[in-house]
């Protein structure tokens, strides 16, 4: 017997030994912000690859609308295919471009998908916000797999002036992880679980965290016209 029993303990310890390490999901919030959030990926000139990231926002008959940025639509070649995956790798499922606009401070895309599964829809927020206010946010940076980044605010709205001039006027810092994939995430109050923007852009070469657009612009994008796709092709 006290053979045998050493016999399974060794066993068990060889197949824990062996088993693949797992990092499980976040519970929560963040677990059901976390299932909500999918990959953009693009099929364009006989490759297809993630570029962005998509989130439900509005619930419809048939599915869901999607958010995003503008210039994950608008700076991919004519033509290009839209889908969604849970995770890099996964799955694709096709969505269609509803509406997408990249121009000045607008820089927003819709997308419809067809779907029975559910997913939670987050409350748009534009109500003012306050530099050290805590924020979360899920995304595909550079395309590695999905991930969570918590942040806090870190500046008021950007003057246009300078380097923001016409491109980041009213836009705000938040310092969190990101890199290009995160671009059209979006970012929410640890708070009160609101949107309060996304994802737009980063700082190369620096570590000033991510630039946001606040999603007070939403309102307006909707009410403006599409843009032709690819952008340089609006003759506006």
């Amino acid at each position: 017997m006290k053979i045998l029993a050493a016999f399974l303990s060794l066993m068990l310890l060889v197949a824990t030994a062996v088993s693949p390490f797992r990092v499980k999901p976040p519970t929560g919030y963040d677990g059901k912000l976390w299932a909500s959030t999918f990959a953009l990926y693009v099929t364009a000139e006989g490759m297809t690859k993630p570029v962005c990231t998509v989130t439900p926002y509005e619930k419809t008959p048939e599915g869901y609308r999607l958010i995003s940025a503008g210039h994950c639509v608008q700076m991919v070649p004519a033509g290009a295919e839209f889908s969604v995956a849970d995770d890099i790798g996964g799955p694709l499922t096709p969505i269609t471009l509803v509406k997408a606009r990249l121009e000045n401070t607008i820089d927003f895309s819709v997308f419809e998908l067809k779907t029975k599964n559910k997913y939670t829809v987050a409350a748009f927020d534009t109500a003012p916000i306050q530099v050290g206010d805590p924020t979360v946010s899920v995304h595909f940076a550079e395309g590695l797999g999905k991930q969570i980044s918590h942040g806090v605010v870190a500046s008021s709205g950007l003057p246009d002036v300078g380097r923001c001039k016409s491109l980041c006027g009213g836009y705000f810092i938040v310092q969190m992880y990101g890199a290009p994939g995160a671009s059209g995430a979006l970012v929410l109050s640890e708070k009160t679980h609101h949107v309060i923007g996304l994802v737009v852009f980063g700082f190369s070469g620096e570590t000033l965290g991510m630039g946001i657009e606040p999603i007070s612009e939403f309102a307006e994008f909707l009410s403006l016209p599409a843009q032709p796709h690819p952008a340089e092709d609006d003759e506006e």
